[in-house]
């Protein structure tokens, strides 16, 4: 019993001194805790936050495109040609040189084309109007051609010195005769009395000057008493129509003073005669007036053509 007593007092002070060191042990790892004894007349003094800095964004601002200025291109105003006296007799001389020089031109070609207008009781029946020709000296010759109703119809004659010849349609036998050559101008018609010359001595004014040096002369008025189927043929019966109304333009070479170009608008009072005598169209001669128009250039002045007078039968 003492044996026991004594060896539970031995194992009781073993675990004693075992807790003691695990104490000594834990203060020596543990830090010691300190606590703030809180002052109730003490004053809190706040303590600024950083204001946080706004981090820039780089905003990309497009560059706008140059709008392109629409370039102003002035227009050109036309420059009126004021006739003052002094170039108004530039205009006579023209003129004057004009008809000199057409008058000792010997060979030329030409070509006409346009139409005649004939009044059928209020309707207007169109005659189409064609010619192509040589004038060389004294002699002359040119193909004329119209139609009507899808009809076609050719003429060709020739004229030396004052003799006409025509050429029949059916056996192509030149004939000779005096009446109206339709499409064949006349060697005489820039003559001093032809009517080219007459056509040349109308009061013409400027209606526009080309930068090519060509002038456009024109009537300033209607002319009455001035017979112009001579841009039409030639012949004896040519001065048997009646014309009124004309109204002509020109064009004129101004360094060689010839004519490059006429355009002639005039009535025929006696349409129907002349659509069926000198057209060949017996179709039509009881119509009324004729309006014509036509256009006639000129060209190839000075030429040789070596025309050849036809053998009659």
């Amino acid at each position: 019993m003492k044996v026991f007593f004594v060896i539970l007092l031995v194992v009781s002070f073993s675990v004693g001194a075992a807790c003691d060191r695990n104490k000594e042990d834990k203060s020596e790892e543990l830090s010691p805790i300190y606590l703030q004894t809180w002052d109730p007349t003490s004053t809190v003094t706040p303590v600024s936050s950083p204001t946080p800095r706004p981090i820039p964004t780089s905003t990309f601002t497009p560059t706008p495109s140059p709008i392109p200025t629409p370039t102003f291109t002035p227009t050109a105003s036309p420059i009126p040609v004021a006739i003052t006296p002094e170039f108004a007799l530039d205009v006579a001389d023209v003129l004057a040189s004009t008809i000199e020089s057409m008058s000792n031109v010997t060979t030329y070609k030409y070509f006409l084309e346009g139409e005649a207008q004939l009044d059928a009781g209020g309707i207007k029946i169109t005659v189409p109007l064609a010619a192509e020709g040589i004038v060389e000296n004294d002699n002359a010759t040119a193909s004329f051609s119209t139609g009507l109703m899808g009809l076609s119809f050719l003429f060709e004659s020739f004229q030396n010195d004052d003799r006409i010849f025509s050429k029949d349609p059916a056996s192509e036998y030149w004939v000779e005769n005096s009446n109206f050559a339709v499409g064949l101008i006349s060697p005489m018609f820039w003559q001093e009395r032809g009517e080219g010359s007459q056509i040349l001595s109308l009061p013409y004014e400027i209606r526009e000057l080309s930068p090519v040096g060509e002038v456009e002369l024109f009537v300033s008025q209607q002319v009455s008493d001035l017979t112009t189927v001579g841009l039409l043929g030639a012949g004896e019966d040519a001065h048997f129509y009646e014309v009124a109304d004309v109204n002509i333009s020109i064009m004129v070479d101004e360094t060689h003073h010839r004519i490059g170009q006429i355009y002639a608008q005039f009535t025929i009072i006696e349409g129907g005669l002349f659509a069926s005598d000198t057209l060949g169209l017996p179709g039509l001669s009881g119509l009324g007036e004729a309006e014509v128009a036509v256009t006639v250039s000129f060209s190839e002045y000075n030429l040789i053509f070596d025309l050849v007078v036809p053998e009659v039968s």
